[in-house]
């Protein structure tokens, strides 16, 4: 108890003599104190960022990291879990869970799958039913369909969505929608939805990484969760594990379109925040009696 009094004092007065607060030494300061037992009730509840959409190299030639280094990085940032989503497959989920599993995170797998419609849905999975849904979907996508190709119904997707959670994001139809001519139709697709999955199975997903168009579509995300009723949730999107990994995904970009790099243009990623980003934890905070306050205060 002393040795944690002694590190909480520490902290305290660097906090003090901070110009302005700074909020990794609050979180050092809280942390601290939580874990030496100072307080009899949690002044607050610290809530981590996860990411719950990132692709690895098995989204072939859509992403530039195995996952093994998307979960090494994951691990150098805090992060307690991550989802693995890779386009219309689970090829990487078998490495990432045994790597997941030997850094100590919780592992989470889903898929990008492509509808026929040509937008996407992120699927996360749930239960162990919506891992057996999920693969007999992206089956019979594939048997029907080329190398590289496929898609899947409306119809498909209601008969295998138990056990699911569907992210309606960027890609996903009713995003695609909003701004078109028909003002009604991003709201049919996430109707259509939550008549699929179960209204408390639908997220809008929003990312942002400093393009311009994807802030209108995050705008009109965020009108059409208010009208609906539906949580957001944000995520990164990540495809690469560290912004170097950058150059890799572009060149993959090229192979995919069939061009060369002083070409390519603007199908090149813009910039570098598809990455993994660390995010400092969030507060949630908690009603202390006055018992507990005063014993706090007496300790400090």
């Amino acid at each position: 108890m002393t040795n944690g009094i002694s590190q909480l004092s520490v902290v305290g007065r660097q906090l003090s003599v901070a110009k302005n607060t700074n909020r990794r030494l609050f979180i050092a300061f809280i942390a601290t104190a939580t874990e030496i037992g100072l307080f009899k009730e949690p002044m607050i509840e610290i809530l981590h960022y996860v990411e719950l959409h990132a692709r690895s190299a098995f989204s072939f030639l859509e992403g530039a990291s195995v996952p093994e280094e998307l979960v090494v990085r994951c691990a150098e940032l805090n992060m307690p879990a991550m989802v693995l989503a890779d386009r219309d497959g689970v090829y990487g989920a078998p490495r990432f869970h045994m790597a997941a599993k030997k850094a100590g995170i919780r592992a989470h797998v889903g898929a990008e799958v492509t509808a026929t419609d040509g937008s996407r849905y992120t699927l996360l999975v749930e239960t162990r039913a919506g891992y057996q849904n999920l693969c007999r979907l992206i089956t019979r996508m594939k048997l029907r369909a080329s190398k590289g190709e496929g898609a899947v119904a409306q119809e498909e997707l209601a008969e295998h969505a138990a056990g699911l959670v569907c992210l309606s994001g960027p890609g996903s139809a009713a995003i695609l929608a909003a701004g078109g001519r028909d003002a009604r139709a991003p709201r049919r697709c996430l109707e259509g939805l939550c008549e699929i999955f179960g209204r408390r199975n639908v997220y809008i997903e929003l990312q942002r990484h400093f393009h311009r168009d994807e802030e209108v579509h995050n705008q009109a995300a965020v009108e059409l969760a208010r009208e609906l009723r539906l949580p957001l949730l944000a995520t990164n999107g990540v495809c690469y594990a560290t912004p170097p990994q950058r150059e890799i995904l572009d060149v993959f970009t090229c192979i995919r379109n069939h061009r060369i790099l002083d070409t390519a243009g603007r199908l090149l990623t813009r910039n570098s925040r598809k990455k993994w980003r660390g995010c400092l934890p969030t507060f949630r905070k908690h009603s202390l009696t006055r018992k507990s306050s005063r014993r706090a205060s007496s300790s400090l």
